[in-house]
């Protein structure tokens, strides 16, 4: 989750902590470390000042290249515990709006239609629209890792094929309200580290010899360690 989450990147200078091989027969070169913000000995930096169960939790870690890491233990009282909180919630917020403005989203190839652009979708609204402005929806996810995000990705995808059945006999005010369930769904599937991408596209239904449009929307759900490939190349354009 922590490398993910920040990029593969440092919280303090952002330098890429994953190197790829020059040439084949070598292998990545990691210079990232994960560095407690409460230490683990009472007696190290910003010590002493949480449960010993919650030394190792996502929490209380902060991914940073090598010279940081030593840097934020030397000088720790510069560096304190709200410090290194408040620059990591940054840094995170910096890659979540990296990956959402910059990268351009992907191309999903459909088997019995064109190529779909897939875009990251925040909003219940913007995701509901999508699904009911067609006549149908594909979708597909990542594997859940557990029963927990087993149960939130059933839930989006039942509530979005069922909206696309009733939306059109929903209320002004049950749509509002709709979507913004909808949108606490989005956020609690990215408090997990999994994302929603979308899009549009027309398929030609035959009849004889007549042609129909037939549009639908594509719906897919990938972990940010996925997402995060995808985006490293707009990341470090910027």
């Amino acid at each position: 989750m922590l490398w993910g989450r920040s990029a593969n990147r440092c919280a303090l200078c952002k330098d890429e902590l994953v190197s790829d091989p020059a040439v084949a027969v070598d292998r990545e070169a990691v210079t990232g470390e994960e560095a407690h913000i409460v230490s683990r000995s009472a007696s190290g930096p910003r010590g002493g000042q949480l449960a010993a169960d919650l030394i190792d939790e996502y929490a209380n870690l902060v991914l940073l290249c090598r010279n940081h890491h030593r840097q934020v233990d030397e000088q720790s009282a510069y560096f304190s515990i709200a410090r290194l909180h408040c620059m990591k919630a940054n840094h995170e917020g910096w890659v979540r709006r990296k990956l959402s403005t910059t990268w351009p989203g992907f191309h999903w190839s459909l088997s019995d239609t064109a190529s779909v652009k897939l875009c990251l979708v925040t909003t219940g609204q913007e995701l509901l629209r999508l699904v009911t402005d067609g006549f149908e929806f594909v979708f597909e996810t990542v594997e859940p890792e557990n029963e927990e995000e087993a149960a939130m990705i059933a839930d989006v995808i039942q509530d979005l094929h069922d909206f696309s059945d009733i939306w059109q006999d929903l209320g002004a005010g049950d749509r509002v309200r709709e979507g913004f369930r909808m949108t606490n769904q989005l956020r609690e599937l990215r408090d997990h580290d999994l994302h929603v991408y979308a899009g549009r596209y027309v398929k030609t239904l035959h009849a004889g010899d007549e042609r129909q449009p037939w549009p639908g929307s594509a719906i897919k759900i990938e972990r940010t360690s996925d997402v995060v490939e995808r985006g490293r190349a707009a990341i470090a354009a910027d």
